[in-house]
């Protein structure tokens, strides 16, 4: 199960499903509708990981998550995926890699994406992000390629 922070990065997971390799596992996914890292963590839980091989949640990395909710998720059956510094500077540092989007406030890459890609949506990032673009993404703790190894197994 793919459990994203909002309505973005459920859309970034449906989109992620719909370009690997056929014959990988299926993955149901569902967001928090945004709010705190506790309030994501919180409802993923009651969402449950039992029943799938896999369950994964992917969460800016803006706010700090409290120690004690990382380990609620672990115990429970999640790997948590963090967009740093937000869903919007992750998928900047690929198309537009050579700032350093890591370094930039979350408002600032929200704006800056905004106004340059407009809104993520399914025809956006199969635009921006086509399989021959995600292929190139090296750094095993991108949170691109962290989704797709698990979308992929």
């Amino acid at each position: 199960m793919g459990f994203g922070e909002g309505d973005d990065e459920e859309t970034l997971i449906k989109y992620l499903r719909t370009i690997v390799p056929r014959g990988s596992s299926r993955v149901t996914v569902h967001n928090a509708g945004g709010g705190s890292p506790e309030k994501i963590i919180t409802k993923a839980i009651r969402f449950g990981a039992i029943g799938y091989n896999r369950a994964f949640i992917v969460m800016d990395s803006d706010v700090v998550l409290p120690k004690s909710y990382e380990k609620k998720a672990r115990a429970a059956g999640f790997k948590i995926i963090k967009s740093v510094p937000c869903l919007e500077g992750m998928l900047l540092s690929v198309i537009e890699s050579k700032t350093n989007w890591a370094r930039k406030t979350s408002k600032e890459c929200v704006k800056y994406f905004e106004k340059k890609y407009n809104e993520i949506n399914t025809r956006s990032l199969a635009k921006l992000f086509p399989p021959k673009i995600l292929k190139k993404i090296k750094n095993k703790k991108h949170t691109l390629r962290q989704i797709l190894l698990i979308l992929t197994k």
